[in-house]
């Protein structure tokens, strides 16, 4: 047996060594001696940050084959961008040409020298100005011609860059907080206010000019006041006439507001009457240095059944995800671990700010959950952090506030 092991490794070795000894095969090398972009295959992406003004890119060629370039190779580039088109149709896509005057491609000439296999990388510089941000551009780069005999790869020889710009994140805090109608100490509710340094509050169950909080204390508006000013405040009613005055939401934005809608949703195709409770609703868009953000807060019913119709209504209204950063905050009353809001959210581009999340409710045992923070816009946000707070960040309510740092990406 160790004979007949010695024999099949001796003839193995030879065999190796026999092939070793082989030429290559060169009958096909002339296919290959040519010049192309080596970056050709695949499309280049490349994401800049507007406020940089400008960046570059750079494009280049090889030559290819088993040898390096016989002689002095002069490469020529040039931008198409009638190719955008071209591209476009074949792939499906709908990317935009990126304007002529947003580059400068000064150099178009470049040299393989004779023994080498590249040229030096050319530098294309794009200026981002008038540039709208989360949108694709596209930049087609090709080489329009090659000196000498050596032949052009016509398959590789165009480059397609996808250019996009964003805006630097802003920094946006929310806090979210259902009180309990009665619970009036707007001193220490405007003390947890501050002290979280929110940008943007909804403050759940709160009464306006109600018999039992007081017929001339217009809650909403004496919190806005404690603040000092610093919050620009849209009450949404859930009861239009309660003990006299109303009962609801109310939500303070650091930053201007507009273009608000108010809403009572229904429950269940009852509760009609001014009288009944309803499910406040409110969308509006805020005016962050100078870009607009949709805000929307909600307090949806605790019963599932009424909750699936407020739920229809809010999708309507919310409509579909058209790419911009919006934000929904409140009562969901549901497990944002998979919960029926969360999934009918999810629908139409929600997500939620954590996963898994902390429960907030009740504030003396917490183990399930109400108020939370969801995000639409593909890319438009990244979660600093979410957090729930403790039994001294309350006003005697039972439910914990939450509160949600994200980075806004315009």
């Amino acid at each position: 047996m160790i004979k007949y092991f010695s024999i099949l490794y001796t003839l193995l070795i030879f065999t190796i060594l026999s092939a070793c000894k082989q030429e290559p095969d060169t009958s096909y090398a002339e296919n290959y001696r040519a010049v192309y972009m080596a970056k050709s295959a695949d499309l280049q992406t490349f994401v800049f940050q507007k406020s940089a003004g400008t960046d570059k890119i750079f494009v280049g060629a090889n030559y290819g084959g088993i040898d390096r370039a016989p002689e002095d190779i002069r490469v020529k580039f040039e931008v198409d961008q009638s190719l955008v088109d071209d591209y476009n149709n074949y792939y499906g896509t709908d990317y935009l040409p990126l304007p002529s005057g947003n580059i400068d491609f000064s150099q178009k000439e470049a040299l393989i020298k004779t023994g080498d296999i590249q040229t030096e990388a050319l530098p294309v510089a794009i200026n981002f100005t008038g540039l709208a941000t989360f949108t694709n551009y596209l930049l087609p780069v090709k080489i329009s011609s090659v000196s000498g005999s050596v032949a052009l790869k016509e398959n590789l020889k165009t480059t397609y860059f996808r250019i996009e710009v964003r805006s630097t994140p802003v920094q946006v805090k929310i806090m979210a907080l259902g009180k309990g109608g009665t619970n009036n100490d707007m001193d220490k509710l405007a003390q947890i206010i501050q002290g979280s340094e929110a940008d943007i509050v909804v403050i759940r169950e709160i009464d306006k000019n109600t018999t039992r909080s007081g017929a001339a204390n217009d809650w909403p508006a004496i919190l806005e006041q404690k603040l000092g000013g610093d919050f620009n405040t849209i009450f949404a009613p859930s009861i239009l006439a309660y003990q006299g005055g109303q009962y609801g939401m109310a939500v303070y934005s650091k930053f201007p507001i507009s273009n608000e809608q108010t809403y009572r949703l229904v429950a269940n195709g009852a509760n009609q009457g001014d009288n009944s409770e309803r499910g406040p609703f409110t969308v509006m868009d805020l005016d962050v240095q100078g870009e607009k953000l949709q805000f929307a807060a909600v307090h949806t019913n605790a019963n599932a059944t009424a909750r699936a119709t407020q739920l229809g209504e809010m999708l309507a209204i919310l409509g579909n995800d058209d790419g911009k950063p919006s934000i929904l905050a409140g009562n969901m009353n549901a497990n944002p671990n998979g919960g029926d809001s969360y999934a009918a959210l999810a629908g139409i581009g929600f997500q939620s700010a954590c996963l898994p999340c902390q429960p907030n409710f009740s504030a003396s045992n917490p183990t399930s959950w109400s108020d939370m923070v969801l995000t639409r816009g593909t890319g438009r946000f990244s979660v600093i952090s979410h957090t729930v707070g403790n039994g001294q960040q309350t006003v005697g309510g039972t439910h914990l506030p939450i509160f949600t740092t994200l980075n806004v990406y315009f």
